[in-house]
């Protein structure tokens, strides 16, 4: 999906449930609230430098959306339903 050059027409190996999707973003929330309760045990600035390294991904996705993708997503993104 990500490459212009691959298969027109692939098919997706596995789709994952809406129920996993939701799972994994309660999740991700619990993750934060962890790592700002263990914050202090590491020392001070750990949280900061925690957070600050895991935004350096978003200039990554920035990139290759609006430079490699021109600002557009694949046509078979649109499509909502199989």
């Amino acid at each position: 999906m990500d490459s212009p050059h691959g298969p027109a027409h692939q098919v997706r190996p596995w789709r994952a449930p809406s129920w996993v999707i939701a799972a994994g973003a309660v999740l991700a929330f619990v993750n934060v609230a962890f790592m700002g309760m263990g914050a202090d045990t590491s020392g001070i600035g750990t949280l900061r430098t925690g957070l600050i390294f895991a935004a350096l991904i978003v200039p990554v996705f920035v990139y290759r959306h609006y430079i490699q993708d021109k600002g557009r997503f694949p046509p078979q993104w649109k499509r909502t339903s199989r």
